[in-house]
């Protein structure tokens, strides 16, 4: 009956019969393409994070490689060699992911009167939601694995064959 009334009303002179939960319906399924869109976009920003990190782990390890052979000739372990390397790729990815999330909030601050102007859609630019909060932590974790990787990679390398080749 909402159709007919809605009719009913738009007929008569000087008003307009609106079905409310109708456009309330089309907006938030607008709404939730929007979230959508925005639940992509961070799990593929989340993915080239994790294979930036690794990049940025095997560079180091590749650049390091006679610094860590050097090390190992001098006496330091195989084992504290890998816990170097562990630690190491568990700062790199903690300071990225301090910056990531900084930068980040620091441009909705920025472009805030812009998205509340261009789409009416009031932000709060510091607010840390639940799914930047499982980006962090999925971050995190992933960069752990990797650097584990990276542990293991070093732990196994023979690092007396690198001044060899020199």
């Amino acid at each position: 009956y909402t159709a007919q009334l809605e009719a009913e009303w738009s007929l008569k002179s000087g008003y307009q019969g609106v079905d409310t939960g109708k456009t309330v319906r089309k907006l938030v399924q607008y709404m939730n393409k929007g979230e959508q869109f925005v639940e992509l976009f961070s799990t593929l920003t989340l993915i080239v994070a994790v294979v930036m990190i690794l990049v940025t782990l095997v560079m180091s390890i590749n650049e390091r490689r006679k610094e860590l052979a050097l090390m190992r000739s001098l006496g330091v372990g195989r084992m504290t060699i890998a816990m170097i390397v562990m630690v190491e790729a568990f700062t790199i990815t903690l300071l990225g992911a301090i910056v990531g999330v900084a930068v980040g909030h620091a441009g909705v601050w920025w472009f805030e009167n812009l998205i509340l102007q261009g789409m009416g859609i009031s932000v709060e630019p510091w607010a840390i939601t639940q799914l930047e909060t499982w980006g962090i932590a999925i971050t995190l974790a992933a960069g752990q694995l990797l650097a584990l990787v990276a542990m293991v990679f070093t732990y196994r390398m023979n690092l007396v064959e690198e001044i060899a080749r020199d």
